[in-house]
């Protein structure tokens, strides 16, 4: 039960989070995309970890798994 609902908060965090940071970086304008800016290096970590942290095709396939399970217990 618990993989289901951690796979649904790491998506929307980890997308709500990227958005945010992008949303950022066009604020600043080209000074947002300079490498010694840290809205730049907050892009790309965010970036890393929507991929290091499980791809977000590996965490719908864990909440499908886990609406399966459910639907197969009733």
């Amino acid at each position: 039960d618990v993989h289901g609902a951690l796979s649904v908060s790491k998506i929307h965090g980890v997308d709500a989070a990227l958005l945010a940071a992008q949303d950022l970086v066009r604020l600043l304008g080209s000074k947002g995309v300079s490498t010694s800016e840290p809205a730049e290096r907050l892009v790309r970590d965010l970036l890393a970890l929507s991929i290091l942290g499980g791809t977000v095709e590996l965490q719908k396939l864990i909440v499908w798994d886990e609406l399966r399970k459910r639907s197969a217990a009733r």
